[in-house]
């Protein structure tokens, strides 16, 4: 009975100190995850700062305490509210922001590691910042599909950004430096109020219509260039082979004239000579016919020479 007891007793005791001893190492052990930084705080008052990974130790409770901070990246969305550009265009512009905690210390001791706290500072920056970026852009500059007019958009965006890191700035000495940082600026969407829309459109489509009408009269201008040179050029094509067969002509004539005039020297050799090309014609290219020369090529078949009639120039020849 008595080593029961002592054994139910033994048991309890181990227990005891095993709960102790995961209370203790629960009160002197703190994890880091990736994308937190812990900070350790004895008796109330930062004492150092653990950013990599991992355990680590500190003293137990009431002497250290630690509070983890998320330095991951976060998004802000800033609706629009209507501002004046500089051409005089009511215009809403809705924004999203990329911030992180920079400095863990001066975020846990001036925002009180509060992210509605940061994201209500932000959110009056990027309000302030978007107003001054509107007021000193032209409409034109952020609507407009020339491509190169994108870098003004991507400028606008830019400008934004700038003004707010400008009103956060990253030196530690800094009363405007609460541990933050701006990642980016992103104009999620550009919009008008509804009684100015309608006089937008009209605006745009006069532009596209005034665009389009140029480039209409340019492409009419254009054809009607080509079409004149290639109207010239065929005249000037005719011209040239009219000539040509003028000459050709010409020489044709002269040929006949000078080959008349040497068969009206000898008419008997003359009507041989086109009884023979008569007589090539009929027979066929494929015959051979020889001849003596004191008979006539219709004589050899028994046929009579048909009647030849002198053309023109031979007449004119004569």
């Amino acid at each position: 009975m008595t080593t029961d007891l002592l054994k139910k007793n033994l048991w309890t005791l181990v227990t005891a100190v095993a709960l102790v001893a995961t209370l203790l190492i629960y009160t002197i052990c703190f994890t880091v995850q990736a994308g937190t930084v812990g900070v350790v705080k004895t008796f109330g008052a930062i004492s150092r700062i653990k950013e990599d990974a991992g355990f680590a130790l500190k003293a137990p409770w009431p002497f250290q305490s630690v509070v983890v901070v998320d330095t991951r990246l976060r998004l802000l969305d800033s609706p629009g509210v209507e501002e004046l550009t500089r051409d005089e265009f009511n215009l809403i512009a809705e924004v999203s922001v990329g911030w992180r905690v920079s400095d863990a210390k001066l975020f846990l001791t001036r925002l009180g590691n509060s992210e509605r706290k940061a994201e209500d500072l932000i959110a009056s920056r990027v309000t302030d910042a978007r107003k001054r970026m509107i007021n000193q852009t032209n409409l034109s500059s952020l609507i407009s599909t020339e491509p190169g007019q994108r870098g003004n958009f991507i400028g606008f965006e830019e400008g934004i950004e700038n003004l707010v890191s400008e009103s956060l700035p990253q030196e530690e000495d800094s009363r405007q430096n609460y541990g933050v940082a701006i990642e980016f600026v992103r104009v999620k969407r550009l919009g008008f109020p509804t009684n100015v829309s309608q006089s937008i459109l009209d605006l745009m489509t006069k532009e596209r219509n005034r665009l389009s009408d140029e480039s209409r009269a340019q492409g009419d201008n254009l054809a009607k260039t080509i079409k004149d040179e290639a109207e010239a050029k065929r005249k000037e094509m005719l011209a040239e082979a009219d000539s040509k067969a003028i000459i050709l002509r010409g020489q044709g004539d002269a040929e006949a004239v000078r080959y008349y005039r040497i068969f009206n020297e000898n008419p008997e050799l003359a009507n041989y000579v086109r009884e023979l090309d008569a007589f090539k014609n009929t027979i066929g290219k494929d015959s051979t016919i020889i001849l003596p020369s004191n008979v006539g090529p219709w004589e050899i078949i028994g046929e009579s020479a048909p009647k030849m009639t002198p053309s023109k120039n031979q007449l004119e020849s004569r």
